[in-house]
């Protein structure tokens, strides 16, 4: 999941390398979500937030020459209470414009998430375009002979059936009884 936010830009994934650990309560605990950054100075902002994890004080991991280059673990109910303080966060009407005035953030941030809003704005565009036409097609009726078909089976044969050879050897096919023996 990625999340645009005042502090930054994260990917939040699972990590299926880590396995769950067992506290000194014998609780299992599962730190497998990695919240990742191309920015360190972001995974820093979040932490300042007011949860369980800011309290827990994850360390950031950095691990160079990937396309996120730092994170933290976190479990899925410290994932939750970070998605509710960003919720709770909420206090502005246009994200582009808060982003300008955000600390740490900028007209440099505010510029690359343009893009990012400008390259969804025109899939958008291109989604809608390409739901209408297949609106239209499925309006049309279907009279066999449809012209929006014209081409696709001229000059062709179809396949002939094809049993796979597993269906072959698992379903024998039944021989007829021989009525004139006895």
């Amino acid at each position: 999941m990625w999340l645009f936010t005042r502090f930054g830009f994260f990917s939040v994934v699972v990590d299926p390398t880590i396995k769950p650990e067992r506290n000194a309560h014998g609780v299992t605990a599962h730190y497998n979500i990695a919240i990742r950054a191309r920015v360190r100075k972001d995974l820093l902002l979040l932490l300042e937030l007011p949860t369980g994890l800011r309290a827990a004080q994850p360390e950031i991991v950095e691990i160079p020459n990937r396309d996120y280059p730092y994170r933290i673990y976190a479990s899925r109910e410290e994932l939750q209470d970070i998605m509710l303080c960003l919720a709770n966060d909420l206090d502005y009407s246009n994200f582009k414009s808060m982003i300008d005035e955000a600390p740490g953030q900028g007209q440099d941030r505010h510029d690359l998430y343009m893009q990012v809003w400008t390259v969804m704005h025109r899939a958008e565009e291109k989604l809608l375009d390409m739901a209408a036409k297949a609106k239209a097609r499925l309006a049309q009726p279907f009279l066999g002979d449809d012209d929006r078909f014209e081409g696709w089976f001229s000059g062709r044969t179809l396949p002939p059936k094809v049993v796979p050879a597993r269906m072959k050897s698992a379903h024998p096919p039944k021989k007829a009884p021989n009525k004139g023996k006895a």
